[in-house]
């Protein structure tokens, strides 16, 4: 047992904090790796435990296996004792090394070196270092080599620096620890693990201190990457090398009370290890806080960000009339995302950019909320507040990031049911937790998120606990099953959720349907009807999901009932009563909803996705069944507030769990055709579908 891997780690950490395993099967599960790989882990523990003359683990016929308190107490005295730098590295872990080494420069990095330090043959050496070259290259980085300086990159200190806190950033949601002491053990910064832990706590113990100072608080994992960090980045401060910021920069740093507490911060930590350049580096460390997520800022109104609570506010205000939904939670919202606005607004400030690996799952996962907000961040380009904040406008990683908001918000606006009891355990940042909350959401229908804690106070839940989702690798719970996934949840980590679903049956509480029922049914005009589908569902056993909507624009174009073409003009009102009658009839939405419609327009709520195309909806609380829609034209067209022209209203209806939002996709798309232009000289909404699809 003198050689380590991470899978290994984290299966003898979680047999030492639990007396019982089940099951092989769920343990496999939980750690993510297959039973003869759990059964081969267990041969190798117990060959250690002979060697110390301990009892080995028994396998028990159809069950899992039993630990005793001198079995646990072995296995973590030897992970306590065991030499931190024997470890088997991974291919993605030798990426994230020859990355750093060649990023930070301690000393010339040639094949050669390269080779003896990972104690590997030359060809993997050449395969690595071709994939670190091609990960560069995403960032407009070249890797260089010559015989005097051997692999190095020419950037700025800032652009290098940033790749730096991007690597340990990868490295601590890997939970790589041992990689990070071979790293600062290569670069001769501390001789033992134990040191390296006490500078980093003595690191993140300052840190913590500026939550009070601040009134601010970044999240754990970025509080472990920044001690990190400041530990690394004296390599390149003692050689000179330092971020360089113009005038008009230093000048706005030095104005924010992050400078003030840096200073403090940085002398109180030269004082347990030298800083070189102390006042310089100061101006940097600040810029990091300022552009680090943020979970509490008691500041976000602040001055002098009034421009960023418009345009929040804005934000807001557009996503609900877009998508027809009204945020009870309002307040609570504009103050998540306005956090975020200002940590956005300082990376543009400066920029500086910040590691994401939300984009490339998540625009698509959650493309509702993503589309959503992109439409809302193209409007938003035309105002002039939005336009001084962030001139160059939002990139996609950015829009992603404010989407999570609202994917939560729309999450917990929807009906909780009778679920699985689901505590997550994550020392991530609140954006990456709740992602995870929402993945939950989707993946297990009818689980409850109980708690979202960080591993230093989730062991204290008092809570009854089904599941602990946990990022936490080092982390068991106590009560029900811990399960271990990735802060962004890969292929595998949603197939092992899956699986946790079908393990209880899905339910939804009769008087939830109940609920449905008397929305769906007009029941003082149609009792017989009502207490029959009563009776069906007392008497009915079983438990069903709601129902699941998949509907097409395209289906209501072709039906005459719900297209009208208008010769002369009617008020608004008017023409919202023949727009609402077919879906009134088939059980679209209620009375209710047109009226609330009708109130709106009336306070001057007008939507216009397209100048003369006005979009009629609101949120499906005031009586919206499921999703629909009907369509107006008129030959003339209409003058409503502000003399403004309408000639096509689009009537939708909405659905609490969104299934609307693919309509108003579907929607724009038409369009951006030219099916509108198609109309405007057939005017028959017939003619226009079919030219439109052949």
């Amino acid at each position: 047992m003198e050689q380590l891997d991470t899978k290994f780690i984290q299966f003898l950490s979680m047999i030492s904090r639990q007396k019982e395993i089940r099951s092989i099967t769920e343990l496999a599960l939980n750690l993510g790796v297959s039973r003869r790989m759990v059964y081969y882990y267990v041969d190798k523990l117990n060959d250690f435990l002979k060697e110390k003359k301990r009892p080995t683990l028994q396998r028990q016929k159809r069950k899992g296996f039993e630990i005793s308190k001198i079995q646990q107490q072995e296995i973590q005295l030897w992970m306590k004792a065991q030499e931190t730098t024997d470890y088997v590295l991974t291919q993605n872990e030798r990426h994230l090394l020859i990355g750093l080494l060649i990023l930070i420069e301690n000393k010339k990095w040639q094949l050669q070196h390269l080779q003896d330090f990972f104690h590997v043959s030359r060809n993997t050496v050449i395969k690595d270092v071709q994939l670190v070259k091609e990960w560069l290259l995403t960032f407009g980085v070249t890797i260089e080599s010559n015989k005097k300086r051997g692999y190095f990159v020419t950037i700025s200190e800032l652009n290098r620096r940033q790749l730096i806190y991007q690597q340990l950033y990868l490295m601590e949601i890997a939970q790589m620890d041992a990689i990070y002491y071979l790293l600062v053990h290569e670069l001769e910064i501390v001789k033992t693990p134990q040191e390296l832990n006490q500078a980093i706590q003595a690191i993140e113990a300052a840190i913590y201190q500026t939550k009070t100072s601040l009134a601010k608080e970044i999240t754990e994992l970025d509080t472990h990457i920044l001690a990190k960090m400041i530990v690394i980045v004296q390599n390149r401060s003692k050689n000179g090398w330092i971020v360089e910021w113009t005038k008009k920069e230093a000048a706005l740093i030095e104005e924010r009370l992050e400078f003030k507490i840096v200073v403090q911060l940085l002398q109180q930590l030269n004082g347990y290890f030298g800083i070189d350049h102390l006042e310089k580096e100061a101006y940097y460390y600040s810029v990091l806080l300022l552009c680090i997520e943020k979970n509490v800022d008691a500041h976000f109104l602040s001055n002098p960000f009034e421009n960023l609570v418009y345009v929040t506010k804005n934000f807001v205000r557009l996503f609900e009339q877009i998508a027809g939904i009204h945020f009870h939670n309002r307040d609570r919202l504009i103050e998540k995302i306005q956090t975020h606005m200002k940590v956005l607004y300082y990376r543009h400030v400066f920029e500086v950019q910040m590691p994401n690996y939300l984009v490339k799952d998540l625009s698509d996962r959650y493309e509702k909320a993503f589309k959503l907000t992109e439409k809302v961040s193209i409007i938003m380009k035309s105002d002039i507040v939005f336009q001084t904040s962030f001139s160059k406008g939002l990139t996609k990683t950015e829009i992603t990031e404010i989407a999570i908001y609202f994917e939560e918000a729309i999450l917990k606006e929807q009906t909780r049911r009778d679920v699985l009891q689901v505590l997550v355990v994550s020392d991530c940042s609140a954006v990456l937790n709740n992602v995870i909350e929402a993945h939950l959401q989707q993946l297990l229908p009818e689980s409850l998120v109980v708690g979202n804690l960080k591993s230093k106070s989730a062991y204290y839940y008092p809570g009854k606990v089904d599941y602990c989702i946990s990022t936490n690798l080092n982390y068991v719970h106590p009560q029900g099953e811990t399960v271990y996934v990735s802060p962004i949840l890969t292929i595998e980590d949603k197939k092992r959720m899956k699986e946790l679903g079908k393990k209880q049956p899905l339910t939804l509480k009769k008087r939830e349907k109940i609920k449905l029922l008397l929305t769906e049914f007009q029941y003082i005009e149609n009792q017989d009807a009502f207490i029959l589908e009563l009776e069906k569902l007392v008497k009915s056993p079983k438990r069903e999901l709601p129902k699941k909507y998949q509907v097409k624009m395209v289906d209501f174009l072709k039906n005459s009932e719900f297209c009208f073409v208008e010769d002369q003009e009617d008020s608004l009102p008017t023409l919202l009563d023949k727009m609402s009658k077919p879906l009134i009839e088939e059980h679209y939405i209620q009375v209710s909803y047109r009226e609330q419609i009708k109130e709106e327009l009336n306070q001057g709520q007008l939507i216009f996705l397209y100048s003369k195309i006005l979009l009629v909806h609101t949120d499906y609380r005031f009586g919206s069944i499921k999703p629909g829609c009907s369509f107006l034209f008129l030959k003339s067209p209409l003058i409503v507030k502000n003399n403004k022209e309408v000639q096509l209203i689009v009537f939708l209806a909405t659905e609490e769990t969104m299934a609307h939002v693919p309509l108003l996709f579907e929607l724009d798309h038409l369009l951006q055709s030219n099916f509108y232009e198609i109309l405007i000289k057939t005017a028959s909404f017939q003619a226009a579908t079919q030219q439109l699809q052949s």
